[in-house]
């Protein structure tokens, strides 16, 4: 884990870095499912056939540009909603939560943050807390 420094803030941004086994596990499902899911049409991020220009063009007679930084964006996507994404594209319930659980990073986010721990039939999947996307993984543009 790193705390990296926000520019003009002094707040930091924590960045996970995953250990290269669960790094490769993820570049595969970028690799093998993301990249071919359907991007939402007014996305224009974090994909290759878009850019921040043509996102711009979209809004020809805007005078403003608002740029946003969301705080704790990434933390706010949590483990149920990855595992929805991946059950949508139409993977089984079980597989689309182990999917999730690769993605996500179980940490305390702090008192009143984190859901109820719940415990299901299979023991190795109990967890504290409800995993949240990290920041700085593969699977985390």
């Amino acid at each position: 884990m790193l705390k990296k420094r926000i520019p003009g803030r002094s707040a930091k941004r924590m960045i996970s870095i995953p250990p290269a086994t669960l790094a490769i596990a993820q570049r595969w499902l970028v690799d093998h499912v993301l990249r071919y899911s359907a991007v939402h049409p007014a996305s224009f991020a974090f994909h290759p056939e878009c850019s921040p220009v043509q996102a711009a063009e979209q809004h020809p007679d805007t005078k403003w540009l608002l740029k946003v930084d969301i705080e704790d964006f990434f933390h706010s996507v949590s483990e149920g909603m990855v595992s929805e994404i991946f059950a949508r594209l139409g993977f089984p319930k079980l597989l689309a939560f182990e999917f999730a659980r690769l993605c996500t990073i179980g940490l305390d986010r702090g008192q009143g943050k984190n859901p109820a721990p719940h415990s299901g039939p299979i023991a190795d999947y109990a967890h504290a807390y409800e995993g949240m996307l990290p920041q700085g993984a593969p699977t985390s543009p």
